[in-house]
């Protein structure tokens, strides 16, 4: 157990300083300040940062025998993935340092109280797990967002074409006057298309950025009127008139099923607090259950039911419209 413990030490600290030296080139270094003073001057233009985001580089590590490490994985394609729709800052290497950190020091923190090593390893899988988390989060986040501010952008492309205006020109439009995230991925899109891109690809990487049903329906009705013809115009209108009757119509169901989100929260929460309540009041009663092996079977059975009603008491309550 001491040399576990000690190996296990030893690449936290190993770790820790690689996320030290990384966050000190990228934060504190000359170099990184130089570039922050540059930008408040404004020496750095809106034009320099776009031919950069077009060229789609690659943001794996700054570390150049772990990046070849990463770019001969074929699993590391969906992390990297991940990082680009939940529009996140990190490289796929910092993102795995920190997994690896936590998950580590999950395990030694709670060795350091406690003797069972098979439950240290699953607390630190689930405290590795949480960077995923919280990025899938980002990344739900984001895209709800985008699907709220589509019908707006499809009534702008609408007008700019009643105006006599092309298409590209109603999607630079909303570059201009919306916000991200739906503001810059058109303004990507137009960027790409400007370059060469085909129009037809440019809007496929577009749905490949952001996996949203609504904007699905976008580029299929535009795919097919480029290829049957049709009113355009109406189409659009059509579309942004449907993706508002279903947000109201979501909201509709969300207010209903509140009452079971509530009632599965109570449910979920009840026995944590019971617990805790007893261990204040009376922590013989509760540590026979943590020290016998026959009480730990039972907790980590009723926590693998809990976990588990959670899950169908989510999947019950969500709706999809």
């Amino acid at each position: 157990m001491n040399i576990v413990i000690t190996i296990g030490f030893f690449i936290t600290v190993v770790l820790l300083l690689e996320g030290l030296f990384y966050f000190y080139r990228s934060s504190l270094s000359p170099e990184a300040r130089r570039i922050r003073q540059r930008v408040r001057r404004g020496e750095i233009r809106d034009t320099v940062t776009k031919e950069i985001k077009i060229l789609r580089s690659r943001n794996l590590s700054e570390v150049a025998s772990f990046r070849k490490v990463l770019e001969s994985s074929a699993q590391i394609n969906f992390i990297e993935r991940l990082l680009r729709q939940a529009d996140s800052q990190l490289s796929v290497g910092v993102f795995l340092l920190l997994s690896a950190l936590l998950g580590i020091s999950g395990i030694m923190v709670f060795n350091l109280f406690s003797m069972y090593l098979l439950a240290g390893v699953g607390v630190g899988v689930l405290m590795a797990c949480m960077p995923l988390v919280m990025l899938l989060r980002q990344r739900k986040k984001r895209f709800a967002l985008f699907e709220r501010q589509l019908p707006d952008a499809l009534d702008l492309i609408s007008r700019a074409l009643r105006a006599g205006h092309s298409l590209s020109v109603g999607m630079n439009m909303i570059g201009e006057e919306l916000s991200a995230p739906i503001g810059s991925e058109f303004e990507r899109t137009v960027q790409e298309i400007s370059f060469g891109v085909p129009t037809q690809e440019a809007l496929g990487n577009l749905c490949t950025r952001i996996d949203s049903l609504e904007l699905k329906f976008f580029v299929t009705a535009l795919l097919v009127q480029w290829e049957t013809g049709g009113n355009l115009i109406e189409i659009l209108e059509t579309i942004s008139d449907l993706i508002r009757q279903r947000f109201e119509l979501l909201s509709k169901v969300r207010s209903l099923s509140a009452e079971g989100r509530l009632s599965a929260i109570i449910l979920f929460g009840m026995p944590i607090v019971l617990a805790g309540v007893i261990s204040l009041v009376n922590p013989d009663y509760i540590i026979i259950m943590t020290e016998d092996p026959i009480g730990q079977g039972m907790l980590a059975c009723g926590a693998f039911l809990m976990i588990l009603g959670g899950i169908i008491t989510k999947r019950m309550v969500n709706i999809d419209v």
